[in-house]
């Protein structure tokens, strides 16, 4: 048996050792301390929780990646537009393979890197859309995020990211729907423009420009599941000069077209 999620399960299958769920959380609401026997890796596709680990605190927020290893104590304080995540639950017998490659699986981990949510995204794809393959394609991805996390682990386990990588950040979150170039980026935080793009590139895991057109996906993902408008202006809006280009980067990033998107995730 799977470790049982709190909050209003929409959806549920099991594959071998891997559980997918959907769950919703309302608005303010609270989890206290608990634990789960089983690990997971998260995906928030909709608002933003935080979940206490003693004194450290993880900012779960829209289209972040997480791991969760078991047996570890945490609570959960929803935001106020609630939430709405997709959790990939993994059994001891699955972590215990992956422990081969990877010992260091004590602690909470989470991810803004570009590789990791377009992992988390074509699972969360693959079961919505599930066929007769769907499930070997399932345990192929689950089995991706762990190398990525562990890869991930390995590589930056002793390293600190430059304090500047925050702000360049924050500057992409802020104007993501405009037209930046690397020098304005560089030059805001004073570095040289190609040791952002090699220090981005390292810890992010992806280049400026890629990182862009996913804020603006991650951006028109929400337009598209919460609201009515139509596809051109949730393109312009986005950051997309023309629809037919949006279609075709979104449809790379999230694996499936905007219309599609729609219709899957669309609350009913």
């Amino acid at each position: 048996m799977f470790a049982n999620i709190q909050g209003r399960i929409s959806r549920t299958d099991q594959f071998g050792e891997i559980r997918l769920t959907e769950t919703f959380y309302a608005p303010h609401s609270r989890l206290t301390d608990h634990v789960h026997e089983f690990g997971c890796f998260g995906f928030v596709l909709q608002g933003e929780f935080h979940e206490q680990f003693g004194s450290k605190t993880i900012d779960c927020n829209r289209s972040a990646v997480f791991f969760r290893p078991p047996q570890i104590v945490h609570g959960d304080r929803i935001d106020s537009c609630g939430a709405r995540c997709f959790y990939v639950e993994v059994s001891p017998v699955w972590l215990d393979h992956i422990r081969q490659y990877c010992s260091d699986l004590k602690g909470p981990s989470i991810f803004d890197d570009v590789r990791m949510r377009r992992l988390a995204s074509q699972l969360y794809i693959e079961w919505k859309q599930l066929d007769d393959v769907g499930p070997l394609a399932i345990e192929g991805l689950t089995f991706s995020m762990a190398a990525h996390l562990c890869r991930s682990l390995d590589s930056h386990g002793g390293h600190s990211r430059p304090r500047w990588l925050k702000r360049v950040r924050e500057t992409i979150d802020a104007r993501f729907q405009e037209t930046l170039s690397l020098q304005e980026l560089a030059s805001e935080v004073s570095v040289h423009p190609v040791h952002l793009a090699r220090q981005f590139r390292k810890y992010m895991g992806t280049s400026v420009g890629e990182f862009v057109r996913v804020r603006r996906v991650d951006f028109a993902r929400r337009e598209l599941s919460e609201t009515d408008k139509p596809l051109v202006d949730i393109a312009l809006e986005s950051g997309f000069a023309q629809q037919a280009h949006f279609t075709t980067v979104f449809k790379r990033i999230a694996g499936t077209t905007p219309s599609q998107y729609r219709k899957l995730t669309r609350l009913h």
